[in-house]
């Protein structure tokens, strides 16, 4: 999963403990990955924040789950 915005783009993949961060500004063409960076934690950590909300709120929600007696 990726989220774009003005500035960066963080991208997240399904059963690894890595993904991409770039800032397009300094890196235009995504040659420096700051996943890693120590400096980068909170940015990061806010692009993944945005991105879970994003999600859940494009989240497919029906059909409405059915209650079993």
């Amino acid at each position: 999963r990726t989220v774009l915005t003005a500035r960066h783009r963080l991208s997240v993949y399904q059963g690894t403990g890595w993904g991409e961060l770039y800032d397009l500004q300094e890196d235009p063409r995504e040659l420096h990955n700051l996943w890693d960076e120590q400096g980068a934690a909170k940015l990061r950590s806010d692009l993944t924040e945005t991105l879970t909300r994003l999600m859940m709120d494009n989240d497919d929600t029906s059909p409405a789950p059915v209650k079993f007696a």
